[in-house]
């Protein structure tokens, strides 16, 4: 908890960067401005895959997230870079196509 209360606004830009991101892409709604910590949120229901779906091909890439229901909850935390986040959209993107 020291280490990452030194970075914590680092967490939640990186949050704002991946709800920003998933809000582009086709079938996933997030309202953006709910994002205020490290937490992200969004519904996949109106994308071709399931949550769950989803979640596995993530895995594959070393990505992790967890569903539930229609939706995917991915954290960010000071292990989690900048890079890192980008990395994730460009999966996302590719698995949503």
């Amino acid at each position: 908890l020291e280490e990452s209360r030194m970075t914590l606004y680092q967490d939640h830009e990186n949050a704002k960067l991946l709800a920003e991101g998933v809000a582009n892409m086709n079938g996933v709604q997030i309202d953006t401005k709910s994002v205020q910590t490290n937490i992200v949120i969004f519904d996949v229901s109106k994308t071709k895959l399931s949550s769950s779906e989803i979640c596995g091909k993530l895995k594959e890439q070393n990505i992790l997230a967890i569903p539930f229901g229609n939706k995917i909850r991915m954290v960010t935390h000071y292990d989690v870079s900048r890079d890192e986040i980008e990395m994730t959209l460009k999966q996302l993107e590719i698995i949503l196509k």
